[in-house]
């Protein structure tokens, strides 16, 4: 029996055989010229189709995930670079792997991490054009833990159907896509197994301990036992409370916290509904930009919000206006290139420069609002008050929240008080911003804390000043969901929090176990 320290990813146990998933390509793309251009835009298409029944297989956020992929199978310069490429008289085969060669090492030697964790995006889309193009298709045992070097976002939904135990791999980051991707899901995973695939062989006995972050290989019949009984434990704790989500979440000593759905797509409505969430707390509403030019028209968001409104009534959705930049290049709206989008153009500065992008979010609703007065606005990337105002006075009497995204709208939460009705504190952005560290930056994942006092310092400041206004704030990011964090989260003060659909039940039942004062010193 070996134990390998790792690090946790997504939580649970796993008991099962390894299966390893080899990384090294066979394909032999040998076609040349019109040919292989052709091949290629026919995979190119094919590999649309998938990544858009990949997205709708997901959660908003995880969804996000297959959101960039496409994008990237739109990018021009990508493509351009392997058209030419083939017209130079290269194979399909040597211009993608090319291409994907310069284009990784580019994003890897960037210093905005944000670019470089796109090196594993740009992996995935190839690895899978290729898979279309020779109809590559792998036999995984069923309930196997799959080790790897590294797990893409696309392994996590394309080996679904051999109901895969857990994952692990030796690269990798509890931040990337694919560690959102298995936590929405469910499944046990671990990363930064170093030297994993070395030690484990095909067919071994494994544990997956998510929890401590730890792989146990060949264990005892007796760990395996008491391994077996902490996951029936956890298994029987979440369908009790499934079973009770419809109950309001209600601490022993009688405070009421409101637990609200993040979604991003109609179908993750029903969901919600279904969970027992209270509300919508984040209506993300990215998914309709790709239906072209078709998203700036009214019509398009009009029916989308209605049936939300409908749906819950006459409890709260709160629909987030576009939260798009330079880093989401969509070619219909010609964003301008720039050094560092995570600190340019984007979210609610976009949206003012750019009111073709507005107002058709705006008007509809307003329209969808005078039906179902339920409907709100959520203001995304909100640093000054100014920005605010200006939302404020076009939508007149509805309720406009904002995102406490940066260390600036948190600290001068009394200003933007006079504008806004409430507010949700988006804990992925903010600690990204207040600690310069891209949670998805493989050589700083480690430093992406979300214990740091920094953070919850902010918070208490930013729950502080909510309260000293009468108006409501809540948190809406990863931590909001987490059973170490939504204690503290309380006692702060903290009166909604707002997670995955599949999570409202857990975390109200959370809340319910709860027994505290709710006011820290």
């Amino acid at each position: 029996m070996k134990r390998i320290k790792c690090l946790p990813a997504s939580p649970g146990f796993a008991i099962g055989k390894a299966y390893l998933l080899s990384q090294k390509d066979s394909f032999s793309l040998k076609v040349k010229g019109e040919e292989a251009l052709l091949l290629l835009e026919k995979a190119k298409s094919k590999l649309r189709e998938n990544l858009q029944l990949d997205s709708e297989k997901v959660g908003e956020e995880e969804g996000d995930i297959f959101f960039s992929h496409m994008l990237l199978l739109e990018d021009p310069e990508i493509w351009g670079k392997v058209n030419e490429k083939i017209e130079d008289g290269k194979s399909l085969g040597e211009a993608l792997n090319e291409v994907e060669d310069e284009v990784v090492s580019l994003f890897e030697s960037l210093h905005d991490e944000r670019f470089r964790s796109r090196a594993d995006d740009i992996k995935d889309v190839m690895r899978r054009i290729k898979e279309v193009i020779i109809g590559n298709e792998l036999l995984i045992p069923e309930d196997s833990i799959i080790v790897s070097e590294e797990i893409l976002p696309s392994h996590i939904v394309e080996f679904e159907r051999w109901k895969p135990k857990g994952f692990i791999s030796s690269a990798g980051s509890p931040f990337s896509h694919s560690a959102i991707l298995a936590r929405a899901k469910g499944i046990p995973m671990l990363t930064s197994c170093q030297r994993i695939t070395e030690i484990v062989r095909n067919g071994e006995m494994l544990i997956l301990d998510g929890e401590k972050g730890e792989v146990i290989i060949e264990p005892s019949d007796r760990l395996q036992k008491i391994y077996m009984e902490k996951e029936a434990l956890r298994q029987k704790e979440e369908r009790e409370a499934i079973a009770k989500r419809h109950l309001p979440a209600i601490t022993k000593e009688g405070k009421r916290i409101v637990v609200y759905a993040n979604v991003g797509n109609p179908e993750e409505i029903e969901e919600a509904k279904k969970m027992g969430a209270d509300g919508i707390g984040i209506f993300r509403t990215e998914f309709l930009l790709f239906q072209g030019e078709d998203a700036l028209r009214k019509e398009t968001h009009l029916r989308v919000y209605r049936m939300a409104g409908k749906v819950f009534h006459p409890k709260p959705v709160h629909i987030r206006l576009f939260d798009i930049g330079a880093d989401k290049p969509f070619q219909f709206l010609n964003l301008p290139n720039e050094p560092n989008p995570a600190l340019g153009l984007r979210g609610i500065r976009l949206l003012l420069k750019r009111k073709e992008l507005l107002y058709p979010q705006l008007e509809a609703i307003i329209e969808a609002h005078e039906e179902y007065p339920n409907i709100s606005i959520i203001l995304p990337m909100v640093s000054f008050p100014e920005e605010v105002k200006e939302i404020k006075e076009l939508v007149g009497e509805i309720p406009v929240g904002i995102m406490v995204e940066t260390p600036a709208c948190a600290l001068c939460l009394s200003k933007m008080a006079k504008f806004c009705d409430f507010f949700s504190i988006g804990t992925n952005d903010l600690l990204q911003y207040t600690l310069a560290v891209d949670r998805a930056g493989k050589d700083v994942s480690e430093l992406y804390n979300p214990a740091h006092p920094s953070l919850w310092r902010l918070i208490k400041i930013a729950v502080k000043e909510a309260k000293r206004y009468g108006k409501e704030i809540g948190v809406c990011g990863e931590i909001a969901g987490e059973r170490t964090f939504i204690p503290r989260l309380i006692r702060i003060g903290v009166e909604h929090l707002s997670v995955s659909p599949r999570f409202v039940p857990i975390v109200k039942e959370i809340i319910r176990s709860l027994n505290f004062r709710y006011a820290e010193d």
